[in-house]
C-alpha cells in the first residue's frame, strides 16, 4: 500500500509534471523523456550489475534480473508476480501501480517511461537482453504484463 507521503510525492514530483509537459509541448515531450529514461535505467542497472550477475546460468541470470526489477518495482508501490517461462525468457505481470492507476489520461506515460528506463537497465545487467511489453494498464489492460528474453 501506497502511504500518504509517497502518493504525494508520487504526484507532485511525477504525475503532475508529465501532465502539464503533455499539454504544453504535446508529442515534443516524449523524446528527451525517452533519453532520460533509458540513462536512469542504464545507471540503475550499471550499479546493479556486479551484485547480480555473479552466475554463468541463463536461468540465475533470468532470476537474479527478477529480482532486481521487483526491488525496484516495489520501491515504487508496483507489485506483480513472476513467471519463468523457460531457461531464457521470463515474465512480469504487474496487478497494482500507482502510476497507472493515476494517470489514464497520459496513455504513453507507462509505455515511453518505464519501458525505456527497462530496456536500459536489462541491457547494462545482461547485455543483449531483450524487454517487450505485452500489455499494459494505462493503455486500458486489466494488467502490465513485460517479458525479458536473454542471451546464451
Amino acid at each position: 500500500m501506497l502511504t500518504r507521503w509517497r502518493a504525494a510525492l508520487l504526484y507532485s514530483a511525477v504525475i503532475r509534471p508529465i501532465r502539464v509537459g503533455k499539454v504544453l509541448l504535446a508529442d515534443r515531450l516524449w523524446p528527451p523523456l525517452e533519453v532520460a529514461s533509458r540513462y536512469v535505467g542504464a545507471f540503475g542497472g550499471r550499479l546493479a550489475r556486479p551484485l547480480l550477475m555473479r552466475s554463468s546460468s541463463s536461468k540465475a541470470r533470468l532470476e537474479a534480473l527478477l529480482r532486481f526489477t521487483e526491488l525496484a518495482e516495489e520501491s515504487l508501490g508496483i507489485h506483480g508476480t513472476n513467471e519463468i517461462v523457460d531457461d531464457h525468457t521470463a515474465r512480469r505481470t504487474i496487478q497494482t501501480c500507482p502510476f497507472a492507476d493515476r494517470i489514464h489520461d497520459v496513455p504513453e506515460f507507462c509505455t515511453i517511461i518505464g519501458c525505456c528506463a527497462g530496456e536500459g537497465a536489462f541491457a547494462a545487467i545482461v547485455p543483449g537482453a531483450e524487454f517487450t511489453v505485452l500489455r499494459t494498464k494505462s493503455q486500458g489492460d486489466d494488467e502490465c504484463e513485460y517479458e525479458y528474453r536473454i542471451p546464451d
